[in-house]
């Protein structure tokens, strides 16, 4: 028998995730939608997409962010600038004061309860939903929820679209509408987790968002969320230029590039996460680079690793759990307390190689022609790697 072609008209996981919402949103006082720590456009475009389903259920609904604002990517805090007060967005402190005994608790884009600044009250509630597109890690997730966990699906905010698409029994029409606000940030994430649309993992995207589009979402305002600017420019190319080592690999006749970005010279600058992302980001748009790893503190003593695969053979999530973190097959990465960031690249450097048992050929000095490119950082060349 043919396997039926998922699509928005026989959509089982849109209209489990509806039912589930709209049957515990009713038992609740309030609700507090929470995402991972260091939030990103899939985490809070679902994480308002959620609260827009709850508030049309007639309850109250916050977000949570824990992280202070210096720690909250630039893109991210224009959104909490421009969309804030719409959004309900409020800090610990605020959820402490409003939280009581049957507030119920959604958590998106994320499983692990490590990586939510929550996680020591999780047992306070009575009910935890989590919806969530990445793999699951025995002992990691929390064990107790319920589960809307979907790895086929490209991003959080697409599970929640096609959650406020589903159609009301009695009507034709969806459930729930999907104000204009709220579709942009859906397609934000959307854009964000599919590397603008070029990684594709299943037949629905494209469709959750052609409606996201009917229903207003600003496909300008995004693409402004999504431009770099001139500093982070410079710091980005810099990092690839003067940091990177590019090792390459053969596993089962095919050819793989593989590159680690670490600026030397200044082991110690601190970054901002979202540097650490756009390297790899744009790592992954060579024809030689198959996987990026980018690290750099991102805070005095706080290692970030940025993780991004264009190839099947590479899971970046999977090994990025491996150093405490985690994600999906394309795109990963993790936090690591550590004073020693070099030591923290040659223990992901063989990580990679025993995972995935790759037979390493001669690795690549990276020393390309850098007359024109702007520099902020002083020229490094990069010895050989040895393996040991």
């Amino acid at each position: 028998m043919k396997e039926k072609i998922e699509s928005l008209e026989n959509d089982t996981k849109g209209k489990e995730i509806s039912e589930t919402i709209e049957k515990y949103t009713k038992k609740a006082s309030n609700v507090f939608i929470i995402g991972h720590k260091t939030p990103d456009f899939d985490s809070i475009g679902a994480s308002a997409g959620l609260l827009s389903m709850i508030e049309q259920l007639g309850k109250k609904a916050y977000i949570v962010i824990g992280d202070e604002i210096e720690d909250i990517q630039s893109d991210i805090n224009k959104i909490v600038y421009d969309y804030g007060s719409r959004l309900n967005i409020i800090n610990l402190d605020q959820y402490k004061e409003l939280k009581d005994d049957n507030s119920l608790l959604i958590m998106t884009d994320v499983n692990k309860k490590n990586r939510i600044y929550l996680k020591d009250d999780l047992d306070d509630f009575k009910t935890v939903i989590i919806v969530d597109h990445h793999d699951i890690k025995e002992g990691e997730t929390v064990e107790n929820a319920i589960h809307l966990i979907y790895p086929q699906a490209a991003s959080a905010c697409e599970l929640v679209t096609q959650a406020m698409l589903v159609k009301d029994k009695k009507e034709s029409k969806s459930k729930y509408k999907i104000p204009k606000d709220i579709a942009t940030l859906l397609y934000a994430g959307i854009r964000l987790d599919t590397d603008g649309y070029k990684i594709e993992k299943n037949n629905i995207t494209h469709a959750v968002t052609a409606k996201l589009f009917e229903n207003g979402a600003d496909k300008e305002y995004v693409g402004k969320l999504f431009r770099t600017d001139r500093a982070t420019y410079n710091i980005v190319s810099n990092l690839i230029n003067n940091g990177t080592i590019l090792r390459q690999y053969s596993k089962e006749f095919v050819e793989l590039g593989i590159a680690f970005s670490l600026n030397k010279e200044y082991p110690h600058y601190i970054y901002k996460p979202e540097e650490l992302a756009k390297t790899s980001d744009r790592q992954v748009e060579f024809k030689d680079t198959d996987a990026a790893f980018t690290l750099g503190y991102i805070k005095t003593g706080l290692v970030g690793i940025s993780a991004r695969s264009s190839s099947s053979s590479i899971n970046v999530g999977k090994i990025m759990e491996q150093m405490q973190g985690g994600g999906n097959a394309t795109s990963a990465g993790t936090q690591i307390f550590s004073d020693d960031i070099e030591s923290e690249e040659d223990k992901l450097i063989h990580i990679v190689e025993d995972y995935l048992s790759l037979q390493e050929t001669p690795a690549v000095d990276f020393v390309p022609d850098l007359t024109d490119q702007p520099q902020q950082f002083k020229k490094v060349v990069k010895k050989r790697r040895n393996k040991e």
